[in-house]
């Protein structure tokens, strides 16, 4: 069969892509957004491509020097243009400081914005097609087992362009389909046009660490990295109160949806087949939920270590410079451990920490770790304008989420960019090991559900000190998911109910409706794990993660989300993994005595910001009242009056559990004010 020929362009990145849509009021909003096109968007200039003459995609004159992101069209009957993809593209600039590129015909549009990792020539420039022009690919993402992809059988006698771990799919792809999805390692969003089948095919990575959002459009589909550039293709955008109301709940709209009717994210783990038939999707992997009663003790030990000294290796291999992101805590301590044991060299690590706020500053903890690998350790301290980066988060990005370690992580990977393009990171430890509070909390809900005895300790909750402590004995009133829905939320489901107005939280919440949803081990901290590993993970983690290191052209990568990681560590039964007060207990046995001694005196942080003493006054408490004060539209029917700067006054007056829900409500006012505001 004789295909004819795709059609390619480019063009520049434009300037103006952080703002997709202009404010019409926020005035310090808007000078925020003019601030960031000025700065971190600037244009260089970048040596000109060369490209495969029988596939003709044009080189690139100037980048962005801000990383992958890949967007397109499809329609049944009419024909997308190339300038689709290319306003799609100009959402997505800060992702792809390498190259874009434009494929299109009939049908069909892609694009690709690329920040180069393996093989820096322009054989790996896309979208880039199969030898005999029948697939044409865009990835967002990276292929950490090429290399052991490329012997298999179908890869033989393939003409390769280059080293780009990219390519290796095309044959895999035209050999094995979908099937090739549940062998691939490492973090991915995909696109494949198939000219003979005339079938788009869309798929994520098991966890979800690339993003991919898709909606319906004019008699076919379009599709977007981020929700941002995707935002700006369509004609009409709806809000929709009742995900608004699960974003403040949880912190993220949970599931596959977004506050704009009809905009979606493709779950993890799935793919999505498009062609003149319809939509329908398909999940392809999914974690492991039994427990193996042998993987125990120093067996169970020594399998775990040996999976992810494997991902760590995996992770390694790469054409630009390496780091680590190092935390005080034992996950990021032990991925550089491993990374400099598998390079046999010392490598730079990065933290970031809080002057004015002792509780927070992971920095003395981090230097420890870094000392023991001997790495080279680079702090600094968070002096960014929390409001100004917010802004440029939120309006860069179109990612809607109130979490708020996204700042000091947003500002981490721009300080760590100067040294290192690639990080690595402990993303996920907490999770597969049952690290966190909440996951022995959901153990003795689970054990106690039932009894009675639960609720009867749930009422002692008001007389213990500390907000923790209380949420953690009410949380016991129920069963493992919903003490998890309690504890995972912003607040308590109870309290947040009565600060909305009636009937705006659904009943069961939505939080509680996606864990009952999960069915797993009986131990309730397994079950919580799994549920974080499903939820919390691909909702917060990781979105906060890609979109923060986006924004500075960085590729962070978590080892303990490799798949073959995740199978060891769920296997092991949820007493092996976690004791009576802490979790990560494999990881600690193979400590040496003097490093296990330090990490559990250390008390555990996160990366928390010390968020209610920004509130109560300095900068970026200015910005939060001058937020709220002007914008309350995307707030009625959700809060008594619209008001969100009433419960600002009260967080300062002495309710300090309100702080989260605050933060919530600026991100949300600076999302409608830039993307829902209807033109005056």
């Amino acid at each position: 069969m004789t295909l004819s020929r795709g059609h390619s362009t480019c063009s520049a990145p434009s300037t103006s892509s952080t703002a997709m849509v202009k404010l019409t009021r926020s005035s310090r909003i808007r000078r925020t957004q003019r601030r960031n096109r000025r700065g971190s968007l600037a244009m260089a200039t970048a040596p000109r491509l060369r490209h495969d003459p029988g596939f003709r995609h044009p080189p690139l004159d100037t980048y962005n020097p801000l990383v992958c992101g890949i967007a397109g069209a499809w329609r049944a009957a009419a024909s997308p243009e190339a300038p689709c993809a290319l306003e799609l593209l100009d959402g997505l600039a800060h992702r792809g400081p390498d190259g874009k590129g434009i494929w299109w015909e009939d049908s069909i549009v892609l694009g690709h914005h690329r920040l180069a990792i393996h093989d820096l020539s322009a054989a790996g420039t896309q979208p880039m097609a199969s030898d005999d022009q029948r697939l044409v690919l865009v990835i967002n993402g990276t292929i950490h087992n090429a290399a052991e992809l490329k012997a298999d059988p179908a890869c033989a006698g393939y003409p390769f362009q280059g080293r780009s771990d990219s390519e290796v799919l095309l044959p895999l792809w035209r050999r094995y389909g979908v099937d090739v999805l549940e062998r691939l390692r490492g973090p991915f969003a995909l696109a494949i046009w198939d000219r003979v089948d005339r079938a788009l095919w869309l798929a994520r990575d098991p966890l979800g660490k690339k993003p991919l959002h898709w909606s319906q459009m004019d008699g076919g589909i379009v599709f977007a990295s981020e929700m941002a550039a995707l935002l700006r293709m369509l004609p009409e955008r709806r809000y929709r109160i009742d995900a608004a109301a699960a974003y403040l709940q949880a912190g993220y709209v949970p599931g596959n949806d977004t506050v704009v009717e009809g905009v979606h994210k493709l779950a993890p783990a799935t793919w999505m087949c498009v062609d003149e038939r319809g939509v329908r999707t398909t999940r392809y992997w999914a974690p492991p939920t039994a427990a193996d009663p042998d993987l125990v003790g120093a067996r169970a030990d020594d399998a775990l270590e040996d999976a992810l000294q494997r991902a760590v290796a995996r992770r390694t291999r790469t054409d630009r410079q390496l780091g680590v992101m190092l935390s005080g805590g034992l996950d990021s301590a032990k991925v550089l451990e491993a990374a400099t044991a598998e390079l046999g060299r010392p490598l730079p690590a990065f933290t970031l920490g809080f002057a004015d706020s002792p509780r927070h500053d992971e920095r003395s903890d981090a230097a420890e770790s870094a000392a023991f690998a001997d790495a080279t350790h680079h702090t600094w301290t968070f002096d960014a304008d929390a409001g100004a980066l917010l802004t440029e988060l939120v309006t860069t990005t179109g990612e809607l989420l109130a979490d708020s370690s996204w700042l000091p992580t947003a500002l981490i990977c721009r300080r760590a960019r100067e040294h290192a393009v690639v990080l690595l990171c402990g993303d996920g430890g907490d999770e597969i090991l049952l690290g966190y509070r909440r996951h022995g909390v959901a153990r003795w809900a689970q054990r106690l559900h039932g009894t009675g005895l639960g609720r009867t300790v749930a009422t002692l909750a008001p007389l213990v000190p500390g907000i923790r402590r209380r949420q953690g004995l009410a949380a016991l009133a129920g069963d493992a998911p919903s003490s998890l829905a309690d504890l995972v939320g912003l607040m308590p489901r109870g309290a947040l109910r009565q600060e909305l107005l009636p009937g705006v939280l659904s009943d069961p919440d939505p939080l509680t409706t996606t864990f009952e949803g999960i069915s797993g081990p009986a131990d309730g901290a397994a079950l919580a794990g799994l549920i974080d590993l499903q939820t919390y993970l691909p909702g917060d983690l990781l979105p906060k993660i890609d979109r923060a290191s986006m924004l500075s052209g960085v590729e962070v990568w978590a080892p303990f989300l490799d798949p073959d990681v995740i199978d060891v560590a769920l296997r092991i039964p949820g007493t092996t993994r976690r004791g009576l007060t802490r979790g990560k207990r494999p990881l600690l046995r193979k400590l040496p005595p003097a490093q296990r001694a330090r990490h559990l005196r250390r008390p555990k942080r996160g990366f928390a910001v010390p968020l209610l003493d920004w509130l109560q006054g300095g900068a970026y408490g200015r910005f939060a009242e001058e937020v709220l004060g002007d914008i309350r539209t995307p707030f009625e029917g959700l809060l008594p009056d619209a008001n969100a700067h009433r419960l600002l006054t009260r967080a300062r007056n002495g309710e300090p559990a309100l702080a989260p829900l605050v933060h919530a409500c600026v991100v949300l006012a600076i999302f409608w004010d830039a993307f829902l505001r209807r033109p005056a």
